[in-house]
């Protein structure tokens, strides 16, 4: 019998969850994301990069699934800053409710990077300290992400904006940030 593979998610603790970042998930790995206490993945990818594949098998896991179609690595149009918001503000919810998030688009760089980057800054991180958890949560996304990506969150997604319900997390949990 085959053993299933189990890949290491590398948590970092944010809130009352924790996030870990990374590429396209093979789908016979689900089984260890729950193992590892993963309770949502946020899918970046489009339809036609096997989405919808992930999406089935996530839940199969008995995991929440979030989709952000993304079709490559420009930063998204300023018409998709409603979904984003609603994106991060689902993401804030879940990781204020303990929830463990693994976030990836297909290599788990540039997507992954400046939505990562994105959502921290929305999240109430200034951003020297998303910079720093972008880069502890996987060091070549960090590196990879692009200073354009990291500008486009910046502009799009500012710290002072975060009066959201991610900015009320944060400060009421003192802003932790660390290794699970």
């Amino acid at each position: 019998m085959k053993q299933r593979k189990t890949v290491e998610l590398g948590w970092r603790a944010l809130a009352n969850g924790a996030l870990a970042v990374g590429g396209r998930p093979k789908l016979k790995t689900m089984a260890s994301f729950h193992q590892q206490g993963c309770t949502h993945v946020v899918t970046l990818l489009c339809a036609h990069e096997g989405a919808d594949q992930i999406g089935a098998a996530v839940r199969k896991a008995g995991l929440r699934w979030l989709h952000l179609p993304l079709p490559n690595a420009q930063a998204p149009e300023p018409e998709r800053n409603e979904d984003l918001i609603a994106l991060f503000d689902a993401m804030c919810l879940a990781v204020r409710d303990g929830g463990r998030l693994y976030i990836h688009c297909s290599a788990g760089i540039h997507r992954t990077g400046m939505i990562t980057y994105a959502f921290l800054l929305h999240a109430g991180l200034s951003p020297v300290a998303a910079q720093q958890m972008l880069v502890a949560l996987r060091q070549v996304t960090g590196e990879g992400v692009g200073l354009e990506r990291m500008a486009w969150a910046e502009r799009n997604f500012p710290t002072a904006q975060g009066q959201t319900c991610a900015a009320k997390v944060m400060a009421d949990l003192g802003g932790r940030v660390a290794e699970v």
